[in-house]
């Protein structure tokens, strides 16, 4: 559980950042060994894309078997979906991406 106290801000990003930091160390632990989408020698957790980060920890809550931790992996997923679609229309409409049309 996120501190309680009367955390400061400081205190609640570092206990985020350790969350996060968990969810991507499961990530490699489980999902990657079966399926290597990430190059994980040159992973780094603070220089990487948010979309590309949320997903690595989506993928790590599901694959913590913890219901409650998977069902919040589902409302990640769904966010992450929609940020995806709404990215993919973005391309479609905007002149200067016109060429990631090639799917």
């Amino acid at each position: 559980t996120p501190p309680s106290s009367s955390p400061n801000l400081e205190q609640t990003q570092l206990y985020y950042w350790e969350k996060r930091k968990q969810c991507v160390d499961r990530y490699f632990e489980v999902f990657h060994p079966r399926w290597p989408f990430i190059h994980q020698g040159s992973f780094d957790i603070r220089q990487e894309i948010p979309l590309l980060l949320q997903s690595m920890v989506a993928i790590g809550m599901w694959v913590s078997g913890d219901q409650s931790v998977q069902s919040a992996a589902m409302e990640l997923h769904d966010k992450l979906d929609f940020a995806i679609r709404d990215q993919r229309v973005c391309r479609i409409t905007s002149p200067q991406c016109t060429l990631y049309m090639i799917c």
